[in-house]
């Protein structure tokens, strides 16, 4: 018997994750066909694409266990609320090796973050970061996490892009994101306060994950919309070594 973990999307391929009875883990990776049913499943410990335990994933359109994929806003902002200072400067927020850590860990299962221009632009970076830079590990890390991930860029003028696994959309469509979590077996993370302010006033924002920083800068890019009223309960909480506290919300609108 087979216990599934979650399941990541990479383009036209999945990968289901999964847990044997004895505690060994295994995973299969399969080409998703157009009505959303898998193709020949590949075991990677060798258990056989035919076997009685991977047979009923053949014919459904989400596998047994695998919960809908959630939208999750991941902002790092001072004190006082803000992402940017008023002259677009963020040096601030630059986060030492123990945040970059968590950062990488609760990034790590996300299948494809949301972008609008700029904040593509910016986040681009880790496409062709350099392994002979001289950086700590975690920053090689995030790179190879970020590149594995799908990346949907919303922009009327953006006419190409600079990244593998990316597409652009030229107006953010609520149902489609909606129908993009329904058929994500992974997470998915919203990047950047505007589009993400759009994407809570809409409804579409589960879980909120804001690192509040030990600064007041006084005005700029605010984390968070304004008008939009909404109830959040606190699920967990932690402080860092350089003074920076995490706290991790549901959101309900």
């Amino acid at each position: 018997m087979l216990t599934v973990a979650f399941v990541r999307r990479r383009g036209s391929r999945d990968r289901v994750y999964a847990t044997r009875e004895d505690g060994t883990s295994t995973s299969w990776a399969f080409p998703s066909y157009g009505d959303g049913l898998p193709g020949p499943v590949i075991d990677d410990f060798g258990c056989g694409s035919q076997s009685q335990h991977v047979r009923p994933w053949l014919h459904r359109k989400r596998p047994i266990g695998v919960e809908m994929g959630k939208l999750i806003y991941v902002a790092i902002a001072s004190l006082d609320g803000y992402i940017e200072d008023e002259e677009g400067r963020f040096d601030w927020a630059m986060p030492d090796e123990e945040m970059h850590a968590f950062v990488n860990d609760l990034e790590r299962p996300i299948g494809t973050y949301l972008y609008g221009r700029r904040m593509y632009e910016t986040m681009v970076f880790w496409e062709t970061a350099s392994t002979e830079a001289d950086e700590p590990p975690v920053f090689y890390d995030y790179a190879g996490i970020w590149r594995a991930a799908e990346k949907i860029v919303y922009s009327r003028t953006l006419q190409t892009v600079s990244s593998a696994r990316t597409r652009i959309e030229r107006e953010f469509d609520r149902d489609a994101v909606r129908r993009l979590k329904q058929s994500s077996g992974a997470d998915i993370a919203v990047g950047g306060a505007e589009l993400a302010g759009q994407a809570i006033g809409a409804e579409l924002v589960d879980e909120c994950h804001l690192f509040l920083n030990p600064i007041l800068v006084g005005g700029g890019k605010r984390a968070l919309p304004d008008k939009v009223r909404a109830q959040l309960e606190l699920l967990d909480e932690r402080r860092f070594g350089n003074g920076v506290v995490h706290l991790h919300y549901r959101i309900s609108v």
